[in-house]
């Protein structure tokens, strides 16, 4: 494969190598990923394929889902 661009290849092919408490839980067709507290789990991510969940308040980045 040939990549004709000015960006640094370990831009581009960046892989993030890190230990994390990270958790993960499906609600319906929602998968969030987020750390694991005592109130439940902090959003840190949302993976959805309809666009109105990401516009539910419910689920704002930093809140926390049982």
């Amino acid at each position: 494969m040939v990549l004709h661009t000015i960006i640094d290849m370990d831009d581009i092919f960046y892989e993030q190598i890190s230990v994390n408490n990270s958790s993960f839980k499906d609600i319906g067709n929602i998968h969030f990923e987020g750390e694991r507290s005592k109130n439940g789990i902090r959003i840190q991510r949302i993976i959805s394929t309809n666009p109105n969940d990401y516009l539910n308040g419910n689920y704002d980045i930093g809140k926390y889902i049982k």
